[in-house]
C-alpha cells in the first residue's frame, strides 16, 4: 500500500533497520542517538526522507515521539495471516509492526523531552 502512493527512486529513501539496544546500556539514550545520527548522515548524502518499519512499542516510541516520523501503515501481529498461518501469534508482548517515514528536507532529527522513554532492546543498523 504504502509503494502504491509514493514514487521511491534510487538514493533518495534512507531505509533504518534494526534498532535495539543491550540491556546493560539502556536508560542512556543510545538508541536515540543512534538513530539521530542515521538520519543526520542520510540527509548529508541527500536522502530527500527516511523510512523504517518500527516492530516494538520501544522502537515505535523513539521513531514517533522523539523523532517525528509519521505512522502510514500498520499490521497487527494476532491478526496477520500469510498462506493461511498467523506467522506472529507468539508475539504478544507488542501489538503491531507500523511503517513508518519522515522527509528529510530542512528537519532536524532530535526531540529529547522524554528522557524516561521504554528502553530495553540491543544494538542498532543504519543502512544508507
Amino acid at each position: 500500500q504504502y509503494v502504491r502512493t509514493r514514487t521511491i527512486r534510487r538514493g533518495q529513501y534512507l531505509h533504518l533497520g534494526l534498532l535495539a539496544v543491550a540491556h546493560q546500556h539502556t536508560g542512556r539514550a543510545v538508541a536515540q542517538n543512534v538513530v539521530r545520527l542515521c538520519l543526520e548522515n542520510g540527509r548529508q548524502k541527500g536522502y530527500r526522507s527516511a523510512v523504517t518499519e518500527a516492530t516494538s512499542l520501544v522502537s515505535q516510541h523513539i521513531f514517533q515521539e522523539t523523532h517525528g516520523f509519521v505512522a502510514r501503515h500498520e499490521i497487527l501481529y494476532q491478526t496477520f495471516r500469510y498462506r493461511g498461518k498467523r506467522p506472529f501469534a507468539s508475539i504478544k508482548e507488542h501489538p503491531s509492526v507500523i511503517l513508518m517515514d519522515k522527509s528529510l528536507k530542512g528537519s532536524t532529527s532530535l526531540r529529547l523531552k522524554d528522557k524516561q522513554a521504554p528502553r530495553r532492546y540491543a544494538a542498532a543498523n543504519c543502512l544508507s
